[in-house]
């Protein structure tokens, strides 16, 4: 991954500090904008369990909640 780093926390945080991204909820078939960048901040790169209320015009999650996932 060069500059970005060797993990996908490295690569993420890489791609919001130093190339203007933001912290986004990703699934199989949609990218989610997420309100609290902070929070988000915490859990760069990992599997999250997130609550929150989505805003269906603009396609942002108003956050509450997130948790790590553990792995399986």
């Amino acid at each position: 991954m060069g500059h970005a780093g060797s993990t996908a926390e490295d690569c993420t945080r890489y791609c919001v500090h130093s190339r203007g991204g933001r912290y986004v909820l990703l699934t199989k078939h949609d990218v989610f904008k997420l309100d609290n960048q902070e929070m988000a901040e915490k859990y760069a790169g990992q599997k999250v369990k997130l609550t929150g209320t989505l805003d269906s015009k603009t396609n942002i999650i108003q956050v509450k909640t997130m948790e790590p996932v553990p792995a399986k």
